[in-house]
């Protein structure tokens, strides 16, 4: 039965609990040393759980910190990262945001409904994706509609620009090329 379960990636009762004892332990978190302690220490490991799983978990986690106010852009991308890196041992890799084209219009049509934070978090990860890539910019291009329509959000929204640069800073080390 086991051995069944594992190749068709069947979730059992008891990883769905872990999972969401991690997610609501996220969401209760009050300072930020028990965000980060909870990323670094506390993720669950998520190899042997489902696809579709693993991307609901992801989304829920990233939403959760998204809705913390104790937590920052860094811990969204921080967790971000740590998720993907064990979706690259997954049969099938992670085809998540941004590097699955084919979401960027649903994240493109929920925008204007994100807070600064997400829209920073999916800026960033944008950008990365992109100089990784080595991407020249075309006007016409999906990244950079988004990343255009993520700035008009921001030059129009003056609450929204100064969050931005009030923590540019701080994301500027996701850019360097030593960044893991």
């Amino acid at each position: 039965l086991l051995e069944i379960k594992s190749k068709r990636n069947i979730v059992n009762s008891n990883s769905i609990s872990v999972l969401v004892n991690y997610g609501i332990a996220l969401g209760q978190a009050k300072s930020l040393k028990h965000i980060k302690s909870l990323i670094e220490n506390d993720l669950p490991d998520l190899r042997e759980i489902a696809i579709i799983k693993f991307h609901q978990f992801s989304s829920w986690c990233l939403n959760i910190l998204a809705n913390n106010p104790e937590a920052s852009v860094n811990e969204m991308l921080d967790l971000y990262r740590k998720i993907n890196l064990q979706g690259l041992n997954k049969e099938g890799y992670l085809k998540g945001y941004p590097e699955n084209i084919t979401i960027l219009p649903e994240v493109l049509e929920s925008l204007s409904k994100m807070s600064p934070k997400e829209i920073q978090f999916y800026m960033i990860i944008t950008l990365q994706y992109f100089t990784e890539q080595d991407h020249l910019w075309d006007s016409k291009g999906k990244y950079e509609h988004f990343l255009s329509k993520s700035m008009d959000l921001f030059v129009n929204n003056n609450k929204s620009l100064e969050y931005s640069i009030n923590t540019v800073s701080e994301n500027i080390i996701y850019f360097s090329p030593n960044y893991s």
